[in-house]
C-alpha cells in the first residue's frame, strides 16, 4: 500500500523581550565647558539589548538637583539606540551633575517593542551624578561675549539671538593689535563659535568695543573717538581728523561690524583683519534698524577700555 512519512518542522518563536543595556548623556548642545546654561539641550542614549521600535512619546527621568525632570523621545526607532532630549530651564542649578535615577524610562501612552511585538522591559540601574554636566542657569543669557583675544565667545542659547531678549554684546578685541584670535588660549575656558540669528538684533540691543586694559588704537595710534550706525547694515567705531589749515576732516576705521555679512574687521597700528561673527551671511540685521542706531548713544556707551569685571565669569569663559 501507499507508504506516508510524516515531515516535522522546528518553529521558533522570539518570546525575549527587548531590555535596557544602558542608559547614559552623550551631549548636549550650547554647554560651557562643562556646565549647562537655560536654553541647552541635553542628549540621552538608551542602548537596547536589540533593535527596538517606539510609538508615542515615551520619556525619560532626569535628576537635576533634586528635582526629577522629564526627557522627551526623539529620534532612533528601529534601531538599538534610542536617543532622549531635554531643554535645560531657567532657574535650574546642579553642582553636582545631572543623574539617572533607576528605571529612568516611561511610556507616557506610547510603546516600545521588537519585530515580534515583545514589549521591552524598561527597568535600568541607577546612573550617579555626572560632572561633566553641571547645570549653572546664573549664566546671564542677555549677555554675549566675541572674545577675540582669548578665542572664545559665549555658547549659551544654542548660539543663536532671540527676538525677545535684549542683548549686551560685548566684542573684546587687542587694543593695540589687528590680531583676531578665534582659538582658545590656555587661560580661557570654552570654545569659539559663531552665532546665529543676528535679524532679531534691533535697536534695543547693544554692541560694545572693548580693549584690553586701554584704549583700542587706530592704524596711526590714535584712540576710538566716535561711533557711526547704518541702518540695517554697518555700524563701527572711528577716530576723526581735521586739518584746521585745510579746511578738510574725515575719520578712520578702527573697527566695524557688518550685518550683511557677519563681519568685524579690525585696524590697527600693526595692520588690519577680520573674522565672521555669525553663522549665516544671508541676512543682516533687522531690516530697518540695526543696534545701537546711534539715537541718543554715547561712545562711552559702545566703546571701554576693558571688559566690565564679572562679564567673562557670568559667561563661564574664565
Amino acid at each position: 500500500g501507499n507508504q506516508s512519512s510524516a515531515v516535522s518542522h522546528d518553529i521558533k518563536v522570539d518570546k525575549v523581550a527587548p531590555t535596557v543595556s544602558s542608559v547614559s548623556i552623550t551631549s548636549a548642545d550650547g554647554i560651557q565647558g562643562s556646565k549647562l546654561n537655560a536654553g541647552d539641550v541635553v542628549h540621552i542614549a538608551v542602548k537596547m539589548s536589540e533593535i527596538t521600535a517606539v510609538t508615542g512619546n515615551p520619556q525619560l527621568a532626569l535628576t537635576i538637583g533634586k528635582t526629577k525632570v522629564l526627557a522627551n523621545y526623539a529620534t532612533g526607532s528601529g534601531t538599538d539606540s534610542l536617543v532622549f532630549n531635554y531643554t535645560i530651564q531657567p532657574g535650574q542649578n546642579d553642582t553636582n551633575g545631572i543623574a539617572i535615577p533607576k528605571d529612568c524610562l516611561s511610556l507616557n501612552g506610547g510603546t516600545l517593542a521588537d519585530s515580534a511585538g515583545n514589549a521591552a522591559t524598561t527597568g535600568n540601574a541607577l546612573v550617579a551624578d555626572n560632572k561633566n554636566y553641571l547645570v549653572d542657569t546664573s549664566l546671564d543669557p542677555s549677555v554675549v561675549v566675541f572674545d577675540l583675544v582669548n578665542g572664545v565667545s559665549s555658547a549659551h542659547s544654542n548660539r543663536t539671538f532671540k527676538a525677545d531678549v535684549s542683548y549686551t554684546i560685548y566684542l573684546r578685541v587687542n587694543s593695540t593689535s589687528d590680531v583676531l584670535n578665534t582659538t582658545p588660549t590656555n587661560q580661557a575656558k570654552g570654545n569659539w563659535g559663531k552665532w546665529g540669528g543676528q535679524d532679531k538684533l534691533g535697536t534695543d540691543d547693544k554692541i560694545i568695543l572693548v580693549g584690553t586694559g586701554k584704549d583700542v588704537l587706530s592704524p596711526d595710534s590714535g584712540a576710538v573717538d566716535s561711533f557711526r550706525a547704518e541702518a540695517g547694515s554697518m555700524f563701527g567705531w572711528l577716530i576723526t581728523w581735521s586739518d584746521f589749515n585745510a579746511k578738510l576732516t574725515g575719520s578712520v576705521n578702527v573697527a566695524d561690524l557688518r550685518g550683511n555679512d557677519g563681519g568685524l574687521t579690525r585696524q590697527a597700528p600693526d595692520g588690519s583683519s577680520s573674522v565672521e561673527l555669525f553663522n549665516s551671511i544671508s541676512y543682516g540685521f533687522s531690516s530697518t534698524t540695526s543696534p545701537d542706531d546711534g539715537a541718543g548713544v554715547t561712545l562711552s556707551q559702545v566703546s571701554m577700555t576693558g571688559i566690565p569685571t564679572g562679564v567673562l565669569e557670568s559667561q563661564g569663559l574664565i
